[in-house]
């Protein structure tokens, strides 16, 4: 999914940080690399024409890549960053699960609902003591509009029956580009290091989070309801600790264990891996219409 690398994310921005860069030139370094690397990449794959109307995609690199980072940028300079992850990823999943409602005609069942509190849950319990319940208005309303516009994406996606991949992910970064290129181009800082290890960090913030996370989750929407996807995608700390495990070997603390226990909960439920007592009373209630 596409915040799996999150944490990988963070700390090659942080090197990019210390070399001078800003968020905004970040942003769209990664974006404009990743399209350039499609680009050079896709005419040595066998795929077929992406034939999807330009506005769609266009609105979906809008809302998926441009709203996304100026929200979310601007919600960690009023609040923690434990606290806008929480306030972004609860507000994709409510946005999915109403949107979805009320565009594609999706029920809100009680198994989606109670899975994605549960998997929230189990995220501000792994996010433990940096979580703080203080939460800044501010920061939550910009950190909220940052995970409307991502779950708007998603459902702009499923509404133009677009077809997730590579080709889609291309468009979408080209897009995302030229949306970026206006607010960054507008607060350019007087100087900024450019050195290999600069390079490197951009072409791995391009490939990873940015390619390989927009890849997956436009074939999860492609195959899945929207808001099941963003209830998926609350699983990164799992990831991301599992990472840290095999590779840093830093060993989970309890918070993990538990709160990784209720996503994966909240996320079999969503799925219909636990039926709820009323679904199975649902599913038995359409299987014999004399019961009805």
């Amino acid at each position: 999914m596409c915040r799996n690398v999150e944490r990988q994310h963070r700390d090659l921005c942080k090197v990019l940080i210390l070399h001078g860069l800003s968020p905004g030139i970040i942003a769209l370094a990664k974006t404009l690399i990743g399209a350039l690397i499609l680009a050079i990449v896709m005419p040595f794959c066998k795929k077929r024409p992406l034939y999807a109307k330009w506005y769609a995609v266009a609105a979906c690199a809008f809302f998926g890549i441009f709203i996304m980072f100026i929200f979310e940028t601007k919600a960690y300079g009023f609040d923690t960053a434990a606290n806008v992850v929480v306030a972004l990823m609860a507000s994709a999943c409510v946005t999915t699960i109403v949107l979805g409602k009320l565009f594609l005609g999706e029920h809100i069942r009680a198994a989606t609902v109670i899975g994605a509190l549960l998997a929230i849950l189990g995220l501000v319990v792994i996010v433990g003591t940096k979580f703080s319940f203080g939460f800044s208005p501010i920061g939550t309303i910009l950190a909220s509009c940052a995970g409307a516009g991502y779950g708007i994406f998603s459902i702009i996606m499923k509404k133009n029956g677009l077809e997730g991949g590579l080709l889609l992910t291309r468009q979408m970064l080209m897009y995302g580009s030229m949306f970026l290129l206006i607010p960054v181009g507008m607060q350019l800082p007087a100087s900024f290091e450019i050195n290999y290890a600069v390079i490197g960090c951009l072409i791995g913030l391009a490939v990873f989070p940015t390619i390989f996370g927009f890849y997956c989750t436009t074939k999860a929407i492609q195959y899945l309801a929207p808001s099941r996807v963003q209830i998926i995608e609350l699983s990164e700390p799992i990831f991301a600790a599992l990472i840290a495990l095999i590779f840093l070997h830093e060993q989970p603390g309890l918070s993990t264990f538990v709160g990784g226990i209720l996503i994966l909960l909240g996320i079999s439920i969503a799925n219909d891996l636990f039926r709820l007592p009323a679904d199975r009373e649902s599913v038995v209630s359409k299987n014999n219409p004399d019961m009805q």
